[in-house]
Order: structure tokens, then sequence, then C-alpha cells
């Protein structure tokens, strides 16, 4: 104890013993902690000690030790220390995650990893099956109450080298204590690449003998030899897309001559989206999903220099997901009153999403909660107490890792109104009045 204001840091661990011990040669010495003095000293020849100890928990982030003594001449020593509790990473608060609507060669996506409540702030440690890399964007350390939260995104390009390639986020913490989650990339597709061989110098009356050869495509493809030929298409035949994003539609075309017209339409419908080998679809809707059509047209040459256009045509169908839309149930009601005893209609929930959505029936009343179905079905047979309350069902699904849902609530009530039963405000349920005797209905 120097008589200094300087306040320091003690490092605890949650859950670790907190040990706390104020020295001085004074024996006026205190030791004050969460506004409680310890005055208990202990005399080792001379020194004097004072100490407290407690099991460390979150509450005790960023609360003042303060040691105090006074000397001879009056003079108030004090040296003070805030006590920090660290809390390392755990596979629990560590998220990693991206999509992956398609992997196709060429384009672009990006992969995120955070972990949050920790203290100190963790640092994030980026692999692959080979070695250790950086994200080109730094990772953003916010804090958040009496912890940190640390994020890192990684953009990149697929490429067909990513194939089957494990990802792996680290995140580092207080000593060192680490925690991992590992992606994985799935099949990436890339247009097929020709390469034909052999010798194409030739002296007259030789035979020319070239190979054609795919050299390189995923799914596979197969070469085949043509002339005046196509056109040819090379396009996925199922595209996914996401509501509220832009949709890439990329075909590549072949022909000989190449092609003089690229017209995209949807089916049914004639007008020219595009005249490009991609098509563009910009903050995509569930109206845009369908089939999409390519055409292609290319010159042919005939004897005494009469062309003729040869076009032909592919097609492809987009898939757009979405949460749930259109929420409803059936009967279509808000508030619902019965007779007890009698039949509680079948109550069905519907509403629209791809991917179909999964559904939660929870009733509510009160400070209760209780789980009805996890279908879009609810059955609740006999009205009675049991089943008053607010019945909501959720319906949800996920995209892209993203949780999407809606609900739609109603209201049931149960009356007594037989001549036999009345409502007691005592029990608040309905009871059975008959011969001075009293029976509660649940």
């Amino acid at each position: 104890m120097n008589g200094n204001t300087r306040q320091a840091s003690l490092m605890v661990k949650e859950g670790d013993i907190l040990n706390i011990t104020c020295q001085s040669d004074l024996h006026s010495l205190t030791l004050e902690y969460d506004f409680v003095v310890h005055r208990q000293t202990h005399n080792d020849n001379g020194t004097y000690t004072v100490k407290f100890s407690k099991t460390a928990d979150k509450d005790d982030e960023y609360k003042l030790v303060i040691c105090k003594a006074t000397n001879a001449t009056g003079q108030q020593m004090e040296d003070s220390a805030y006590v920090r509790v660290s809390d390392g990473p755990n596979v629990g608060n560590l998220n990693f995650g991206g999509s992956d609507v398609a992997l196709q060669e060429g384009r672009s996506g990006t992969w995120s990893c955070s972990v949050y409540r920790t203290n100190p702030a963790s640092t994030l440690i980026w692999q692959n099956d080979t070695h250790t890399f950086m994200p080109s964007s730094p990772a953003v350390v916010k804090k958040v109450s009496f912890s940190y939260q640390t994020r890192q995104e990684w953009s990149f390009t697929y490429h067909r080298d990513l194939s089957f390639t494990n990802i792996t986020c680290t995140a580092v913490g207080y000593k060192n204590q680490t925690v991992s989650k590992t992606r994985q990339f799935g099949d990436i597709y890339y247009a097929p690449e020709l390469v034909i061989r052999g010798i194409t110098v030739l002296e007259e009356g030789e035979t020319l003998n070239l190979t054609c050869q795919v050299v390189a495509a995923n799914p596979m493809a197969n070469a085949t030899w043509t002339g005046t030929d196509g056109p040819y298409f090379s396009l996925a035949s199922n595209v996914l897309g996401r509501e509220g994003t832009s949709v890439s539609i990329v075909a590549t075309v072949s022909a000989n001559p190449a092609p003089t017209r690229l017209n995209w339409k949807k089916a049914g419908n004639d007008t020219v989206l595009s005249t490009n080998r991609i098509l563009l679809i910009e903050n995509a809707t569930k109206e845009d999903a369908g089939d999409y059509i390519l055409e292609a047209t290319r010159v042919r040459q005939r004897a005494n220099n009469i062309t003729e256009d040869i076009t032909k045509n592919v097609s492809v169908h987009l898939e757009i997901r979405y949460g749930p839309a259109s929420a409803r149930i059936s009967p279509n009601i808000t508030m619902l009153e019965l007779d007890i005893g009698s039949s509680v209609p079948h109550i069905v929930f519907t509403a629209d999403c791809i991917p179909t959505c999964d559904f939660k029936w929870t009733q509510h009343y009160r400070n209760t909660q209780r789980h009805r179905s996890v279908t879009a079905n609810l059955d609740l047979g006999k009205a009675t107490t049991e089943v008053i309350g607010d019945h909501t069902c959720e319906a949800y699904n996920y995209i892209g890792g993203q949780n999407y849902s809606a609900t739609v609530t109603f209201q049931l009530r149960v009356q007594c109104k037989n001549y036999k039963f009345r409502h007691s405000s005592l029990y608040n349920k309905c009871v059975e009045i008959e011969n001075e005797a009293l029976t509660i209905y649940e």
C-alpha cells in the first residue's frame, strides 16, 4: 500500500474464487468491497493483512476494491483496483454461417463468424484444410454491457478448388481458451472446358486426326464434334433464389457460327427480359418463380449464299424461397365463445411459404403457457376452463440459415349458461350448485 490513486485491475474467471488481500504496516487497515468494509486484520511481524474471498460471477464486473489505512500524522493512505470478470468463448455463443444458395463458379459468397458474451474480447482465426488465412475485412469488436462481441465476415468467389473444402473459425479468448466451428463447401459447379488435340498442319493427301476432349466440367459433360451446328446450351436446370435478393440465371451458349441473337422469356409470356446470356432478376418476389426460356439463334449458310435462321431453346426452373405469407386460420375467427362442455371446432392454420413451413400452437392464459400442437391442426376437444385463453399458432421456416415466421392468434372463452352452472369469481371457474353442494368444473 503506497498511498497513490492508480487503479489497477483484478482479473478473475467467472466461477473461480476471487481472493482479495490488502496489506500495510499500519494497523488501521480496512478492505472495502461492494460498499462493505472488512476490518478483521492479521498481524505478521508488523505486516497487517485483511482478506476477503467469494465465488466470482458477472455481478462482480467493475466493482471497486479499496484498501485504506491512516498513519500517525492522520494522513489517509489508499489504494484501489477494479475487478474484471473474464468469460471465455464456448460453442454455444460462437456462430458461423453463410449463404450457399447457388454453388456456381464465379459467383460471390459471404460467410460470417461471430462470438459474443466474452470478456475480454475474443480474437477470430480462420483456417482451411491446409493453412490459416485472414479475411480482407477486419474483425469488428463491440462492447455489450459487461462483455464483448467479435464479428468478422469473409467474402469470396466460388471456385472449383473450394469444392468440399472445410473452413474452420476459431475464437480465442481469456488465457487462450479456444472454441471452433467448421463448415464445408458443397460441390461447386462450373462450365465444361474443352481442348482439341492433334496435328492441324498437314500435307495434301494426309489424314486429319483430331480429338475433342472435355478436360474439366461439373457436372460431367461429353464432347461431340459439330460442324455448322447448334446452338448448344450449358446451364443448371434448377436455380434457387431468395425473396428480396437479386437472382442471376447464367447460361453458356455455343454455336458455329456464333449466335446472332439471344432472348430470355418467361414461359407463357412473349416479353423479352434480356438479350444477354445472363438473366438478372433484381429484388426477386415469389411471383418471379417459374420456368424461363432462353432462345438462341444462329445463321446457317446454304448454297448460292442463301441464309436461314436456326433457333433452339432451353428452359430452366427458378424457385424463389420466402418466409410465411398470407397466414390465416380456418374458420376465420379472432374470438370464440362457447358453452362449457360443448365441442371446440377443429382449427387449421395455413400459410404460403417455400420451403414448407413448420407449425407450433401455444396457449397463453394469465401467467401460464402451454404447448398444444406441433402441426397446423388444433383439436381442443370439449370446451372447459383448461382451454380458456389466447391460442397462437406460429408458422416458420429457415432460408439460408435465417428464421422467418408469422403468427395468428384467437381468443377462446367458455361460458356457464346451463341453469345448473354458475361462474364463481372466487375460483374463476364454472361451478355446479345443487342441494347447496359445490362442485368445481375445470
